[in-house]
């Protein structure tokens, strides 16, 4: 989609990607595959605390807007397009969406 290669793949060392098929696919595009101990929550803290910051999002959502628990799929999907179209000092005030896409996102809807 933005035609450009994928350097590194990093996973919690979780068996669905631990397959002699996608090794040998990483090993034949040059790609490096980096895995942490499974279920070591200190080895993937970027990740954990991302999650846990669009979890307090969703939740923060559907108490806002009175809504049961059964719409939670649908406040984490909210919480990550927001989250992504917001600007954050550690991308020098951009958002992720302008970083990736390389222009502002559109905010009037």
């Amino acid at each position: 989609m933005f035609n450009t290669k994928i350097k590194m793949f990093q996973s919690d060392g979780g068996r669905k990607f631990d397959t002699t098929q996608l090794g040998a696919h990483f090993l034949a595009y040059g790609i490096y595959f980096q895995k942490s101990c499974l279920e070591t929550q200190a080895q993937n803290g970027v990740a954990e605390r991302k999650h846990k910051h669009l979890n307090e999002i969703a939740c923060s959502f559907l108490i806002e807007a009175n809504m049961p628990a059964s719409f939670w799929v649908d406040a984490v999907q909210t919480a990550v397009f927001v989250a992504n179209r917001l600007p954050t000092p550690n991308l020098e005030g951009s958002s992720s969406f302008e970083k990736l896409f390389r222009h502002s996102p559109d905010y009037n809807f």
